[in-house]
């Protein structure tokens, strides 16, 4: 299985085996897991680990679900917590960091759907 997104100015990209997309925003940034992490897609740049873009993080990401147009994410943890990421400007490389750590109860409330 190949996951792909689409966008209306980059149009379809395949993602690359087993990669299972979720959220994709206006820059054609996707998010989304493979069988054992979380992921973001970024055109020119293809599907990267976002453990390996993450600092500040003692966890271990294993999926994304939502991406908005600032590129901030929202991933969560083999512990079943959700972080919001926000990227760091730096020069030719992606970096983020974390914002702030929701508990399996704030995606209960419907925070994470726009319920709440």
């Amino acid at each position: 299985n190949r996951g792909a997104v689409y966008s209306p100015s980059l149009g379809l990209r395949t993602l690359g085996e087993g990669v299972v997309p979720a959220d994709i925003n206006q820059r054609g940034h996707a998010v989304g897991y493979t069988e054992s992490t979380a992921f973001l897609y970024a055109h020119g740049r293809g599907a990267m680990d976002l453990n390996q873009l993450v600092t500040g993080l003692d966890v271990r990401l294993t999926g994304a679900h939502l991406i908005n147009d600032r590129d901030q994410i929202v991933a969560f943890s083999e512990d079943a917590e959700y972080y919001l990421l926000t990227p760091i400007p730096e020069p030719a490389r992606w970096v983020l960091i974390v914002t702030a750590v929701a508990s399996v109860a704030w995606r209960r409330s419907g925070k994470l759907n726009g319920r709440g």
